[in-house]
């Protein structure tokens, strides 16, 4: 997953069965976009990717995330069970 930071509040779908609700993000947010954005065809300004924002999941375009969003780095996580410092479980 991508993470980013809002740089300004942002507009999302949140999408509950058929009904679609506007929400908006808060500056300072961290976000995780579930789908790798693909910049190597260029924006497609309209598309909608889905993101994981505040433990649920919404839309946002593409657009928006590279225009409001900065990128985090975040520490990987070893699989449950693989010490960080040697690899394997256990010790």
């Amino acid at each position: 997953m991508y993470h980013f930071r809002l740089k300004s509040a942002t507009m999302a779908i949140n999408y509950l069965g058929n009904s679609r609700t506007v929400v908006v993000i808060p500056q300072g947010a961290e976000i995780a976009a579930i789908e790798v954005p693909d910049t190597r065809t260029g924006f497609e300004h309209s598309r909608l990717i889905e993101i994981e924002w505040d433990g649920k999941t919404v839309s946002m375009f593409l657009l928006d995330l590279f225009e409001r969003g900065e990128r985090v780095q975040r520490p990987r996580t070893p699989p449950e069970g693989v010490s960080p410092r040697n690899g394997r479980g256990g010790q």
